[in-house]
């Protein structure tokens, strides 16, 4: 029953711990639950968890425990097995949290930062760095955020072997789901220099990004959507021209329940696998994808090779009224069997091939797509110039607009929770997600 508020600035700096270099918590039953609370400017910085299963540089949860960040900064901290900056153990089948709650309008103050933080040691190893910033086995990671047109969480500059920003350990059950809930953040410059540049988990977890700010946020006087996710990499240093996913990497062993990939309403944008094939995210077995409302320019597969988005044998990929623009790839979908749901979307992307199918592939469009070319597409797609500002949105004229209409099928907000030009509900895709 442990409660330790960092408060009023508080800072944490420069301590050595086995777990924990900042702080560690343990809660020893659900009637006996621990507790550490940061908020007005306070910050755990430069710590570090040494021990050769170190976990949590700046903070480590263990069993029935809670992390709360409000206000402040858990940043430059080192972990050498995993978590650099925070570490939810699940120790026993048990399950601590993270939950960042910024506060509402009108004061939601500075942002909640993790930046700098590493998890392993300088020579690449398989076996350690889970999770630059964050690691979590079997515990829940909760970041809210009020309508308050800002960012209010930011993931910079973290580094790992295994998931430059998060890695997510889930349970390998049909019943039990490890959960990951992000909005309004911006997620830049992670580097993992095994699998996924961002995010990486593994078996059942669930993870779903978006935002819910209506309109736009600002950063340095530029105004974005508030959901961003920019110029991270995964460097693939010891399997070079695998699928590594520059944003992230969706993996389960053979024959257990996969876990999901949930984006909402985000930029993607110079995201990078830099020697593997898949840009943006890659996904095995029984696990998902799903984008809806996104928009991705500017990421990279290798040195241009491989695909936008990759998937596993006989997996379906759910890729809704989203639009692509200028991508460094060879093509933008690589579908090993199961199918490809295209709807609403603009991909405008010339010059390169829309997807490579093997295995029996399908894609599903519904003559609701609007792309560069046809070839070795289903009947129906529109070919034409999609006229769009640089709010990734139609121009009055665009033949964008309207384009779905007579399906009934877009949503009712766009990419910055607004009204959308089309306004009809949607009905979905019976037997596809």
């Amino acid at each position: 029953r442990a409660s330790l508020a960092l408060d009023q600035q508080t800072r944490n700096e420069g301590n050595i711990a086995a777990h924990g270099g900042g702080v560690g918590l343990v809660g020893t039953s659900p009637d006996a639950t621990a507790e550490v609370i940061l908020t007005n400017g306070s910050s755990i910085e430069d710590n570090e968890a040494v021990d050769a299963m170190g976990q949590g540089g700046g903070i480590y949860v263990r069993g029935y425990g809670t992390a709360r960040l409000v206000n402040g900064e858990v940043s430059n901290n080192r972990a050498r097995w995993a978590g650099g900056g925070i570490a939810l153990d699940g120790w026993g089948g048990t399950f601590a949290a993270l939950h960042i709650n910024p506060p509402a309008a009108p004061d939601p103050g500075s942002p909640v930062v993790l930046a700098g933080n590493v998890a392993g040691q300088t020579a690449f190893s398989s076996s350690e760095g889970f999770g630059g910033a964050i690691y979590s086995k079997f515990g829940r990671v909760d970041i809210t955020a009020p309508d308050v047109g800002q960012f209010t969480t930011m993931l910079l500059q973290n580094e790992a072997n295994h998931g430059g920003a998060i890695y997510v350990m889930g349970q390998a059950s049909d019943t039990v789901v490890t959960y990951v809930d992000i909005r309004n953040a911006w997620i830049a410059g992670n580097i993992a220099h095994g699998k996924g540049g961002a995010f990486h988990s593994r078996n059942r977890v669930q993870w779903q990004i978006s935002h819910s700010s209506n309109g736009e946020c600002l950063l340095a006087g530029e105004a974005l959507p508030c959901s961003v996710i920019a110029g991270n990499e995964a460097r693939n240093e010891t399997t070079p021209g695998e699928r590594a996913g520059g944003v992230g990497y969706l993996d389960n062993s053979v024959g257990t329940p996969g876990g999901t990939f949930r984006f909402f309403r985000t930029l993607f944008i110079d995201n990078d696998d830099v020697d593997g094939t898949a840009a943006i995210a890659a996904a095995f077995y029984d696990s998902a994808l799903i984008f809806e409302r996104c928009v991705f320019s500017g990421n990279r597969a290798g040195s241009g090779g491989g695909a936008l988005i990759a998937n596993a044998a006989g997996m379906d990929t759910r890729f809704a009224f989203n639009t692509v623009l200028g991508n460094e790839v060879d093509e933008l979908f690589f579908m090993d069997g199961g199918t490809l749901l295209t709807q609403g979307s603009i991909l405008w992307d010339p010059g390169k091939p829309v997807w490579t199918t093997v295995n029996g592939a399908s894609m599903l469009h519904q003559a609701c797509l609007i792309a560069h070319t046809d070839v070795d597409l289903p009947n129906g797609v529109t070919v034409v110039e999609p006229d769009l500002d640089s709010r990734f949105a139609p121009r009055g004229g665009s033949p964008a607009i309207d384009h779905c209409d007579e399906l009934g099928l877009v949503p009712m907000t766009d990419l910055y929770r607004q009204a959308a030009y089309d306004q009809w509900p949607r009905t979905g895709i019976p037997g596809l997600f």
